[in-house]
């Protein structure tokens, strides 16, 4: 009777808090993956304060953009690209900024408000081309790494550009610029490097596609890195975050 009574007893108690229990431990216990998909400080109700509404929306993609960089800083380490299946992991958060900037706009927003968005909406769509270039990244195999001298150039491109420009920049517009352009000079000497290389025979033809490719990845990733401290740059606060 006991163990009957026991038993009954329990199964009552789920039944009237397994829902709120459940809730409860999914707060609690998520993936990597579905805390970066959570929104931190999109606050339905700040919708209807645009000043308040635009700073939540900085912060989120500067969250954003610390993970997608922190993508780029783990790749490029790795000894082999990334499979497709990677890919995908900033779409929900940057889906959640786009209709939070769409429930702002259905209502009258200041200027300065207005001016934003266009600098967020275009910010996310960089940082989710850096997820997808991300995933060609790899350290550059021996034989590709040996054929140019500038892989060293096009690394330490790509991480000034996720530095972004320092607090000494008296010309910001310019020193984005810079970094940009040194991406891309960095760029072309790789692939006038591997091309001559295979004329000589120095490097097989059915590595340089695969070459070409991952320093294109580098240089892309260094772009895109650079416009989104660029578009986010005049909305963030005196603290920036440095990778």
């Amino acid at each position: 009777m006991f163990h009957t009574l026991f038993n009954l007893l329990g199964a009552v108690i789920m039944a009237l808090t397994g829902s709120r229990l459940i809730t409860f431990l999914q707060r609690r216990f998520v993936s990597a993956e579905e805390s970066l998909a959570r929104p931190r400080y999109l606050d339905p109700t700040l919708a209807k304060v645009p000043d308040l509404a635009l700073r939540g929306l900085v912060l989120e993609a500067e969250r954003m953009r610390e993970a997608a960089f922190a993508m780029v800083v783990q790749r490029r380490e790795a000894k082999a690209a990334g499979a497709a299946m990677e890919e995908g992991r900033l779409l929900p958060l940057g889906r959640q900024i786009r209709d939070f900037i769409g429930e702002m706009s259905a209502g009258p927003l200041p200027d300065p408000v207005a001016d934003a968005l266009p600098d967020v909406i275009r910010a996310v769509q960089h940082l989710e081309e850096i997820e997808r270039m991300s995933l060609r990244l790899q350290t550059p195999p021996a034989d590709i790494a040996a054929a140019s001298p500038g892989w060293a150039k096009l690394r330490q491109a790509l991480t000034d550009s996720l530095n972004g420009p320092g607090a000494e920049a008296a010309d910001l517009e310019l020193e984005y610029a810079r970094l940009i352009g040194a991406a891309e000079q960095a760029y072309q000497q790789v692939k006038t490097d591997l091309l001559q290389a295979t004329a000589r025979g120095a490097l097989l033809v059915s590595q340089l596609d695969r070459a070409l490719d991952l320093a294109d990845a580098f240089r892309r990733c260094a772009e895109a890195a650079a416009k989104t401290h660029r578009r986010l740059g005049p909305w963030e606060g005196p603290s920036r975050h440095r990778p």
